[in-house]
């Protein structure tokens, strides 16, 4: 198991017509935004509870909860580059995760339960939701802000095996921006946002595949 500390993300959720002012932005800003890593695809198969708590959680806010996904890299149907379980911990604007090493998938295409911790056991998670997107990475030049620009969103309810890239059954044509930073960089903060000329928003991906899915 893999452990993250704790940090701030900010989400900032825009309309595709304003991709120029996205690329303007990046290019102009004071921070120096550069490009740290390869645009490639993010997959993720969604877990949660049989009467969907963790999404019911997320919805009603409450402050402390958490977010269980199986995430990997690259085409929908490898499962296995990069692939890891990761538990997602919210505490009111802080967020950490747990990740777990996934080598293996059991008999009915699920992550077989001995790579999981035993606390997962009671809550009988099933995946309910599975998306992908194509994410930019970017890094300020003191390399304490980490940007991220997701789209091409796409959705698909419960798991499908045979899902490839075009076979998606949702589309969200919106763009996620994600400032990303650690604890410690709370009040230098200003100084990244005052030059994103987009408004904050709350945003789930997860809950947004699954009001769109079901």
């Amino acid at each position: 198991m893999k452990e993250f500390n704790w940090r701030y993300e900010i989400k900032f959720l825009v309309e595709p017509s304003q991709w120029f002012q996205i690329k303007q932005m990046i290019a102009l800003h004071p921070a120096s935004f550069r490009t740290i890593f390869p645009d490639r695809m993010v997959n993720n198969v969604y877990y949660d509870t049989p009467n969907f708590s963790t999404c019911q959680d997320n919805m009603s806010g409450i402050a402390v909860r958490r977010k269980y996904r199986h995430r990997w890299y690259g085409n929908p149907e490898d499962k296995f580059s990069a692939s890891v379980f990761e538990i997602k911990i919210k505490n009111n604007t802080l967020g950490r995760k747990e990740t777990f090493k996934i080598s293996e998938l059991d008999t009915n295409g699920q992550i077989a339960s001995a790579q999981l911790p035993e606390s997962l056991s009671p809550l009988h998670l099933i995946p309910v939701l599975q998306n992908q997107y194509l994410r930019s990475y970017y890094l300020n030049a003191e390399g304490n802000f980490r940007l991220t620009i997701d789209r091409n969103i796409k959705y698909q309810k419960g798991i499908d095996h045979a899902l490839t890239d075009r076979s998606y059954g949702t589309e969200d044509h919106r763009i996620v921006i994600e400032l990303k930073f650690g604890q410690e960089d709370i009040l230098n903060q200003k100084e990244i946002t005052q030059y994103i000329p987009f408004r904050a928003s709350k945003h789930s991906k997860y809950v947004t595949g699954i009001l769109a899915c079901y």
